[in-house]
C-alpha cells in the first residue's frame, strides 16, 4: 500500500526547498517573522540587519529582540516597525561598505490560505499561522540614477544661472536706456532678449524643483 503521507512531505520538502533556492538567488531581503521570532531569514535579510551566518548556526532560534546579536541596530527598528505599518517604508543601509537602498513592506501570512497534511506539513504550518512576511525590495540603482540625475541637474542649473545672472544685468541696463537707441529694430531686440531671459530663468526654476523632488514613504538613512 502506498504511503501517501510519505509522498506529500517528500513533495512539501521539496517544493520548500525550491523556494530556499528562490529566495536566496533574489536581491531582495525575505524575513519571515512570527512575532518577535524569526523562521526564516534570506541571505541579504542577514546582511540587511548586520548577522553573521555564524550566529545562526550556533542558535537554535533567533527572536528580534536578542538585539545584541544584531550589528545593525537602526535596520532592526525599520524591521520591527514595517510589522505595524499600512503603507510601505524606505531605508537605506550599509553593507559591506556599500550604501544600499530597500523599500520594505510586509504580508500577514493568513492560516486559511495553509494545508495540512502529514505531521511534518503540520508542524511547519503551526509555524507559519499568525506569522508575517516581510520582503526588502533593493531600489539601490533606482536611487543611485535619481540622486546621480539630481547632481547633474544641479550643477548644471547653477552652470547656467552664472552666466543668466550677468545677461540680466547687461539687458536690464540696456532697458534703461532703450529710449536713447534711435534703431526701432534694436529696441525690439532688446525687448525680446529680455523676455526671452525670463522664460529661460522659469524653466531653470522648475529644473532646480524637479530635482529636488523626493520620493514618498521614505525614511531618514540609516
Amino acid at each position: 500500500m502506498r504511503d501517501y503521507g510519505s509522498v506529500i512531505s517528500k513533495q512539501f520538502m521539496t517544493e520548500k526547498h525550491r523556494a530556499d533556492v528562490i529566495a536566496e538567488s533574489i536581491s531582495d531581503g525575505v524575513f519571515l517573522l512570527r512575532g518577535e521570532e524569526v523562521l526564516y531569514l534570506n541571505q541579504v535579510a542577514k546582511n540587511i540587519l548586520g548577522l553573521d551566518s555564524e550566529v545562526v548556526l550556533q542558535k537554535n532560534s533567533l527572536r528580534l529582540t536578542d538585539s545584541q546579536i544584531f550589528r545593525n541596530k537602526d535596520a532592526l527598528a525599520i524591521i520591527l516597525k514595517v510589522k505595524s505599518y499600512v503603507l510601505p517604508l524606505e531605508f537605506a543601509c550599509v553593507i559591506h561598505g556599500r550604501k544600499f537602498y530597500f523599500r520594505i513592506c510586509s504580508h500577514p501570512v493568513f492560516s486559511e490560505f495553509l494545508q495540512e497534511g502529514t505531521a511534518l506539513v503540520d508542524e511547519i504550518v503551526n509555524q507559519l499561522q499568525s506569522s508575517t512576511l516581510i520582503f526588502a525590495e533593493d531600489i539601490t540603482v533606482i536611487r543611485e540614477n535619481q540622486e546621480a540625475r539630481s547632481e547633474f541637474l544641479a550643477h548644471l542649473s547653477h552652470d547656467v544661472k552664472t552666466p543668466l545672472s550677468s545677461l540680466t544685468l547687461a539687458i536690464r541696463l540696456l532697458k534703461k536706456m532703450i529710449d536713447e537707441i534711435p534703431n526701432p529694430t534694436h529696441q525690439a531686440l532688446i525687448v525680446n532678449c529680455s523676455n526671452d531671459i525670463d522664460r529661460l530663468r522659469i524653466l531653470i526654476e522648475e529644473l532646480i524643483k524637479a530635482s529636488c523632488s523626493e520620493p514618498t514613504h521614505k525614511t531618514p538613512d540609516i
